[in-house]
């Protein structure tokens, strides 16, 4: 049975209950996974998200956008090291890439055609852009929310993002492009 599964124009990727993990449609160009075939799959595909000391991490969840795909992943041995996976057209690796959180620990994702988003286990906004790829070894800067307020859901556009709070307000934030969120917003 399924645990989660995501689906953007060309291509979807299932995880089941058991920790399977399987993609279909367009990886022509690694936007799912470098580590499948370079060409549009037919049919559904397993896969494992492995590290660059090929680890094979358990999938949690899955976001698919128009040219790359974000999985949040655990640690095989320590279920509460949670991490972000990230596959993008034009990589070249096999492996997605690790971000780097500082620490942080990613609960849920959201994503859109180019950017996407975790909330962490503080409530607080990791944005990743389209641009990830490029400054790789960067940390993710972790957005909180204002006064205190803890973010519950995020809907990624190209650019903005909006986040709901657990109080019910709605904020907007400009992406600008950057990897960090500006222009913070209150708009309910």
């Amino acid at each position: 049975s399924l645990l989660t599964y995501s689906v953007y124009s060309d291509h979807a990727v299932l995880i089941t209950k058991s920790g399977m993990i399987q993609a279909i449609g367009d990886n022509t160009e690694c936007q799912i996974s470098g580590s499948l075939p370079k060409r549009v799959l037919k049919d559904f595909t397993k896969f494992e998200i492995k590290d660059d000391s090929s680890v094979a991490w358990v999938p949690i969840s899955v976001v698919c956008g128009y040219s790359y795909t974000l999985y949040l992943v655990a640690h095989p041995d320590n279920g509460n090291k949670m991490q972000l996976a990230y596959s993008y057209k034009g990589s070249n690796s096999q492996f997605p890439i690790f971000l780097n959180l500082k620490k942080r620990i990613p609960l849920s994702l959201f994503g859109g055609y180019s950017n996407a988003a975790a909330i962490d286990t503080t409530g607080a906004i990791l944005f990743v852009p389209e641009s990830t790829s490029s400054y790789s070894d960067s940390p993710i800067e972790a957005t909180q929310l204002p006064d205190d307020e803890k973010a519950i859901s995020v809907a990624c556009c190209d650019d903005f993002i909006l986040a709901l709070s657990s109080s019910g307000r709605v904020y907007r934030f400009d992406t600008s492009g950057t990897s960090d969120l500006t222009s913070i917003e209150d708009i309910t």
